[in-house]
C-alpha cells in the first residue's frame, strides 16, 4: 500500500512517497515540486529539478521512407525505442536543437518532439537503470 505525505519544514514543502509509489503522485509531485528524487533499495537512482529533466529528454515519433532507422541516428543518445510499422517513438537524452538538426538531416516522411511527463521520464529512468517499473508502482 502507497502512502505519501507533505511536510513543510523551512518554508519548503516536502512530498514523501513510500512502498510502492503510484501514479497520480508522480503528477501530483510534477504539479507541486521543483525538486525530483527517486531511491531504490541500493541508494539514489534519480535526483534533479524537474525542468531540468524535462529540457534534458525527449520524445520523438518519426516516419521514415524505409524500414527501420537510418543509421544517421547513431549519433543520437537513443535510450529507448519501439516501432509499429514505420512509426518509431524514440526516447532520446540530449539538447533539443541538436538533436532537431539530426532529425532534420535524415529528410524523415514526418518527425516530432513531443514533451514528455515526469512520469513518462520516471519510468524511462527506471527502466534505463534496470529496475521492473511494474514491480516499482504495483509493489510486486
Amino acid at each position: 500500500m502507497s502512502r505519501s505525505c507533505r511536510i513543510a519544514v523551512n518554508g519548503h514543502v516536502h512530498f514523501v512517497s513510500g512502498s510502492g509509489l503510484r501514479s497520480e503522485e508522480i503528477g501530483i509531485s510534477e504539479d507541486i515540486c521543483i525538486f525530483f528524487g527517486f531511491t531504490a533499495d541500493d541508494g539514489i537512482l534519480l535526483s534533479r529539478d524537474i525542468d531540468e529533466l524535462k529540457l534534458g529528454v525527449h520524445k520523438i515519433q518519426c516516419v521514415f521512407r524505409e524500414e527501420g532507422l537510418p543509421d544517421e541516428l547513431a549519433v543520437l543518445n537513443i535510450i529507448q525505442k519501439e516501432a509499429r510499422g514505420r512509426l518509431h517513438t524514440l526516447i532520446v537524452r540530449g539538447d533539443e536543437e541538436e538533436i532537431r538538426a539530426v532529425m532534420s538531416s535524415v529528410k524523415p516522411v514526418f518527425y516530432e518532439l513531443i514533451p514528455l511527463s515526469l512520469e513518462e521520464i520516471f519510468i524511462t529512468e527506471t527502466e534505463v537503470a534496470g529496475y521492473d517499473i511494474k514491480k516499482l508502482i504495483l509493489g510486486e
